[in-house]
């Protein structure tokens, strides 16, 4: 169910911190799958790595979510527009096995 940028912005924030890694090491995207954009792009292990999404109301939220997770907590990140309607936000914690 897509959700307010406020919520979304705090409901990432707070897995990132809670999972207590260096913000640094988070990434985050935009997808119109984002499970199948982790697998198949990025190459997370559904099973073992920690990963995130949430649906925003528009693709206009999801950016606003993405540059405000990369501004304010530093995460990594492409900075793009969305294609096809992207209003998921994804975020994941690089490893050795993601791209990148």
């Amino acid at each position: 169910m897509p959700a307010n940028v406020q919520s979304i912005i705090r409901e990432i924030s707070y897995y990132l911190q809670s999972n207590g890694y260096d913000n640094r090491m988070w990434y985050i995207g935009l997808s119109v799958d984002p499970l199948e954009s982790m697998i198949t792009k990025h190459g997370v292990d559904e099973e073992k790595d920690l990963w995130i999404y949430r649906e925003c109301l528009t693709p206009d939220d999801a950016i606003f979510v993405r540059g405000q997770l990369m501004k304010t907590l530093k995460c990594d990140g492409e900075e793009r527009n969305p294609e096809n309607g992207e209003k998921y936000v994804y975020v994941y914690k690089k490893n050795s096995r993601t791209a990148p």
